[in-house]
C-alpha cells in the first residue's frame, strides 16, 4: 500500500520494507496499482525474485484490467503463473454499499472530521474508499505494509486500526512522491494519532 504505486517514489526505507515483506509473507496482496520500477510496486518484483514459491495477487476493477496486464507484462514473463488477478465488477460502488458498510463509513467520517477533515475533501472519497473496503473483504484481515499513503490509505488505516471490530496491524514507512507531496499523508496521521496497531517506522535519533 502507499501512494500511487504506478508513479515514481523516493524513500530511504525501501530495503527495510521489502525485507519485512520477504520475511513475513508467502503471498503479497495489493489493490492493483500498476507497475513502476521506481515506485513501491517494484517491491513486488523483489518479493517474487527472492522467494521462488511466493505469489502475488492483485485486486482490480474490470475496466482497468487491460491496462493492468500491459503494465505487468514483463513480470508475467519473468514470473509465469505467479501473479494472479481478482477481477472486481464495475459496480457503482457508492450506491451498491450495504447498510453496514454505510454505517462504517459514517463512523469513519465523523472521526476524520474531528481529527483531519482535509482527508474528506478528496474527490470521489466515498467511491474510492468503498472500493478499498470491498477489496479488503476478499483479502481478509491481512497485515499491511504501507509506503506512506494519501487520503484513501489514511482513511483505510484509521478504519482498520481503530474502528473495526478486529483491528489489523499496519506498518507505515516514510516515503514521498518523486515531486514531493503537500497533502496530508498517512505518516502525518500516524505521528499525530499513534495506536498499538498503527506502527510508524522511524530512524532512531543519535544522542
Amino acid at each position: 500500500s502507499g501512494f500511487e504505486g504506478g508513479a515514481p517514489m523516493k524513500s530511504a526505507y525501501f530495503n527495510q520494507a521489502t525485507g519485512q515483506l520477504i520475511k513475513d509473507a508467502d503471498v503479497v496482496l495489493w489493490d492493483g496499482d500498476w507497475y513502476n520500477k521506481e515506485g513501491w510496486t517494484h517491491m513486488i518484483f523483489d518479493f517474487l525474485h527472492s522467494k521462488p514459491k511466493a505469489k502475488a495477487v492483485a485486486f482490480q476493477k474490470r475496466a482497468f484490467i487491460p491496462g493492468f496486464h500491459r503494465s505487468y507484462w514483463n513480470l508475467y514473463k519473468r514470473f509465469p503463473y505467479r501473479i494472479q488477478v481478482v477481477v472486481l465488477d464495475d459496480i457503482d460502488d457508492t450506491n451498491w454499499s450495504p447498510k453496514p458498510m454505510k454505517d462504517k463509513l459514517a463512523k469513519l467520517k465523523k472521526k476524520l472530521k474531528e481529527e483531519n477533515p482535509k482527508i474528506l475533501e478528496k474527490r470521489n472519497f466515498d467511491k474510492w474508499l468503498t472500493l478499498a473496503i470491498i477489496s479488503r473483504k476478499f483479502q481478509g484481515e491481512t497485515p499491511v505494509i504501507a509506503m506512506n499513503g494519501a487520503e484513501i490509505a489514511t482513511a483505510q488505516a484509521v478504519l482498520e486500526t481503530g474502528l473495526s471490530a478486529h483491528q489489523v496491524h499496519w506498518t507505515v514507512f516514510p516515503a514521498d512522491t518523486a515531486g514531493g507531496s503537500s497533502r496530508q499523508t498517512l505518516v502525518d496521521y500516524a505521528r499525530a494519532y499513534p495506536n498499538p496497531h498503527l506502527k510508524l517506522v522511524q530512524r532512531e535519533k543519535l544522542t
